[in-house]
């Protein structure tokens, strides 16, 4: 069982990067996020990148628990064994820094992590 969040952020330098990196790992500290990968640049638009980080518990109580405490429009799709949400910003605070751009939350009953 694992949850996995997803960040695409846009970072335009090395600095912004770090800060981010910072800010998310306080931020979802209380879901022990630990990052399962250094950030990766995305294809697309110049600056942007991915922040990927493993949350505790994996149960899915963990991804409703996320998307209850967090702002935006979330879309959320699957059952009990499988499920995602997809978050974009909306108004009010953005999701653990303004450079998010959006977000994936998934959750896996029955997955491993490599």
């Amino acid at each position: 069982m694992y949850v996995l969040l997803r960040l695409i952020a846009h970072c335009p330098d090395a600095a912004s990067l770090k800060r981010l990196a910072d800010t998310a790992e306080a931020a979802l500290t209380p879901w022990q996020a630990r990052a399962t990968c250094p950030p990766e640049p995305r294809p697309g638009p110049p600056g942007q990148f991915e922040l990927t980080y493993q949350l505790q518990p994996g149960v899915r109580a963990t991804l409703d628990a996320l998307v209850v405490a967090t702002p935006g429009l979330w879309h959320v799709s699957g059952d009990d064994d499988d499920a995602s949400a997809v978050w974009r910003p909306g108004e009010g605070p953005a999701l653990v820094a303004p450079a998010v751009v959006w977000a994936e939350l998934i959750y896996s009953a029955n997955g491993q992590l490599g």
